[in-house]
């Protein structure tokens, strides 16, 4: 008599009716994870905080920096190319801090910010010395003025 077909639906049975265990903690909502995220980037990150403090805490909270669009076409030069040229940008933000190529006429930078998989964007205006943009601590000279979160799926 072949004893495995009978042994096998038993098992089966077995592993079906079995429930799961109780001490586990449920799942916690995307939404409820999204905005838990957010409160925690609200009380993490600062105003008035070094950029490459600010920078280094919101990479470890998973921000990714978005490449300004100065930095993706390389109009740096826009004076100088012919229209469908393209030259690479010579600004060195592009190659190390990508997020800063956009800057205005006064040297504010606004740097901006994504996070994965969700519609919430941070951008960042970061004003004083550029040339010390990787000095860490206060003192760096080149600081965040001010920072704001957006929910893009909202616009």
């Amino acid at each position: 008599m072949n004893f495995r077909l009978p042994m096998l639906a038993l098992i089966c049975l077995a592993l079906t009716a079995c429930e799961p265990a109780a001490d586990k903690k449920p799942r916690r909502s995307h939404a409820e994870t999204l905005q838990g995220f957010v409160e925690r980037s609200k009380n993490s990150l600062n105003a008035g905080d070094g950029y490459a403090d600010f920078r280094k805490a919101a990479l470890a909270m998973g921000w990714v920096p978005r490449k300004s669009s100065r930095c993706l076409h390389g109009d740096f030069q826009a004076g100088e190319k012919r229209p469908g040229e393209y030259k690479p940008p010579l600004n060195p933000y592009c190659a190390d801090m990508p997020e800063l190529g956009a800057f205005d006429e006064h040297g504010r930078h606004l740097a901006q910010f994504h996070y994965p998989r969700s519609p919430w964007r941070m951008e960042a205006v970061v004003a004083g010395d550029s040339e010390r943009r990787h000095v860490p601590g206060d003192s760096s000279g080149f600081f965040v003025a001010n920072w704001s979160l957006r929910d893009a799926a909202a616009d």
